[in-house]
């Protein structure tokens, strides 16, 4: 048997060498191959017939096995009765679809870790790690005003919160509810707030609970520093407000410029969850992960301006360096949001220049809002990551955005282009509105939509409606086109409403 040593056995172009010693895994990994097994069996078969064959042979099975539990250890297969996590609950008829449902060759939401290499980060003092949380028995059992608020409708609650509503604001890391009441109350009730809007268990539970967030909420600007979860709070209350704002009396502005503030003075703004430069004085223990503090970060950065937008208050300043922040979060976040992140960042510097305009001549000329138009369709192909009815719908948000400005020139001021620019915004206007319906009809958008999204629809009908009735309607739109046009404004504006059926 010995050409080149003892026990040498050739098989194809492979050999096994069977030594009497002790094998390493990476020795066994290089000495047996895992391909050409239909080759090795017929190799057996034909070959090892002789009784010392046969034992060589079951010393190279016994090789293959040892390997193969060796890889099995080192690449372990994932368990396919893994417990219900927030990351697969997300139903097929959500308006973000995660990796799974989407097409392999698009860049989604995967959920991998980032990796920590990305760029050299300056040596720190260590973090001590925050103790686990263990949960123990069922969710507890909570006290809302006269009434006892059951664990199972609390579980009920914080699964459709998860499924259905998480994914317009993926931020809330607290999703067992007993560790989010005791991270900060007044999320946890945020949390049941939100889910209540359209699967409310009892409807009490939905009358209750603005009192109680109005009178909670405005507790957590007061305090020195906040920390995640208290932003988490202040960034789900401006994402889905409290039914009794109103326009003119709405406290976003107010509640997002205080978790900006915050934002910044844990330094989340640099991607960092635990920077050492920051997270000084009461502020040692609010550390967090680099994913974390990126995610909280960029959806406080588009609330910040879709609110601005929406109450026409000055924006703020969103113009920093987030290529970090975007690094992080860009295998766990589906890309229509990067490219929302991104199309508030645009429009922060087009309503910075607007309300700069507007304060010095008292409106703004159709050549200065073709520009911006004209520069974003430039940069649209720079912004777009995936092609999707949920980015047009985004898009088209931003363009109508600049398209409104049309509606504002100086009176001083000629306006002869006016009718082609105010048919440009009602043909946008038109298509958000086709795009909203699709959206609502196959995965609910208007059902749990967010504020801004239910802003958009209003600005776009308020177009739609103002049009028809003034010298710059299309003369294309018949009187029965018009007519058609009102029942699908209604039922887009109905879609959007504070609760489910408060509308008659």
């Amino acid at each position: 048997m010995g050409l080149d040593g003892p026990n040498t056995i050739f098989g194809g172009t492979a050999f096994v060498e069977v030594w009497p010693r002790t094998y390493t895994a990476a020795a066994i990994a290089r000495l047996v191959p895992v391909q050409d097994k239909e080759k090795r069996s017929m190799y057996k078969l034909s070959r090892f017939q002789s009784e010392p064959c046969r034992e060589i042979a079951s010393k190279l099975e016994l090789l293959e096995q040892e390997v193969k539990s060796i890889k099995e250890a080192v690449h372990p297969k994932p368990n396919p009765d893994s417990s219900w996590s927030s990351s697969t609950s997300q139903g097929k008829s959500s308006v973000f679809l995660d990796q799974t449902t989407r097409l392999p060759s698009t860049s989604n939401t995967s959920i991998l870790p980032s990796p920590n290499n990305l760029r050299e980060i300056q040596p720190q003092p260590p973090v001590v790690p925050a103790p686990q949380y263990n949960k123990i028995g069922p969710t507890k059992p909570r006290v809302l005003g006269d009434r006892i608020l059951p664990s199972e409708d609390i579980d009920w609650y914080f699964e459709k919160y998860l499924q259905c509503f998480h994914p317009y604001l993926p931020v809330l890391r607290k999703r067992d509810p007993d560790e989010c009441y005791e991270a900060c109350p007044t999320l946890f009730w945020a949390v049941i707030f939100v889910a209540s809007r359209r699967y409310a268990r009892d409807e009490q539970v939905f009358l209750a609970l603005p009192d109680r967030l109005n009178r909670d909420i405005w507790t957590l600007p007061a305090a020195v520093a906040l920390d995640l979860e208290s932003i988490h709070a202040l960034l789900l209350i401006c994402a889905w407000p409290l039914p009794s704002i109103r326009f003119v009396t709405d406290p976003s502005p107010m509640l997002i410029s205080s978790a900006l503030s915050s934002c910044m003075l844990l330094g989340l703004h640099t991607g960092r969850g635990s920077h050492p430069r920051f997270l000084i004085g009461g502020r040692q223990n609010m550390a967090s992960t680099e994913q974390d503090a990126s995610l909280t970060w960029i959806f406080c950065c588009i609330l910040a301006q879709k609110i601005a937008t929406g109450c026409g208050t000055p924006p703020p300043f969103l113009q920093h360096d987030d290529s970090y922040c975007k690094n992080m979060v860009k295998d766990i976040l589906a890309p229509e949001l990067l490219s929302l992140f991104e199309l508030q960042r645009f429009t922060n510097r087009l309503h910075t220049a607007m309300f700069a305009q507007i304060s010095a001549t008292n409106g703004v000329s159709e050549t200065v809002v073709k520009n911006w138009e004209d520069e974003f369709e430039l940069l649209k192909p720079l912004i777009s990551r995936v092609e999707t009815d949920s980015s047009r719908f985004m898009f088209l948000s931003a363009k109508l955005e600049i398209q409104s400005y049309y509606f504002i020139s100086p009176p001083s001021l000629a306006r002869p282009n006016f009718q082609a620019n105010a048919l440009r915004a009602y043909k946008t206007s038109q298509d958000l509105l086709n795009t909203a319906l699709a959206l609502e009809s196959t995965s609910q958008l208007l059902t749990h939509s967010t504020h801004w999204i239910y802003r958009a629809v209003i600005d776009a009908s308020c177009i739609l409606i103002s049009t028809l009735h003034s010298t710059a309607a299309p003369c294309s739109v018949s009187p029965a086109d018009a007519d058609a046009l009102a029942p699908r404004v209604r039922s887009a504006v109905h879609s959007c409403s504070a609760r489910d059926r408060d509308l008659p």
